[in-house]
């Protein structure tokens, strides 16, 4: 009795894991990078982000971005976003294959995050912008709140 309890448990668990699986790639990709994103900064050392501009600039190394907090604005290296994600898919069995232009194009589109948008039609679109310390990359700057809101939607 014990066993069939045990495998009975086991099946609901994988149940579950399929479930979840089979729901997450009907998520729009968008939501997808953002919430492997948002799950997976700071859970090493590798991947977190940096108090303010100021912290980040003296040892960019240590971080994948900075809170600027007056705006309420992350500011991430996108290529560091994009490798944290893949990573985090690859945890999960799953390959991510949306491109990284189509993600940039759709945050920039729906006003996930900030950058120059010209009218539909027309060239030009900047979908990073550059830092204003230290080496002064080019990032992806997210619009926190709508980040907090798109997934707390979906989550629902």
């Amino acid at each position: 009795e014990k066993a069939e309890l045990m495998q009975l448990f086991e099946r609901s668990i994988l149940d579950l894991l399929q479930q979840h699986q089979e729901n997450s790639k009907k998520q729009k990709p968008e939501v997808r990078f953002l919430y492997a994103l948002m799950q997976s900064i700071g859970t090493s050392a590798n991947n977190s982000l940096a108090q303010d501009e100021d912290t980040y600039a003296i040892d960019e190394s240590r971080y994948i971005g900075f809170h600027d907090k007056a705006e309420s604005l992350l500011w991430v290296r996108m290529e560091s976003a994009w490798s944290i994600v893949e990573q985090y898919y690859k945890r999960q069995g799953e390959d991510w294959m949306t491109k990284m232009q189509t993600i940039k194009e759709l945050l920039l589109k729906k006003g996930i995050s900030d950058g120059k948008k010209m009218p539909d039609g027309e060239a030009g679109n900047e979908y990073l912008r550059r830092a204003r310390k230290g080496s002064r990359k080019r990032m992806l700057v997210l619009h926190q709140d709508v980040v907090e809101e798109l997934l707390k939607e979906e989550g629902e």
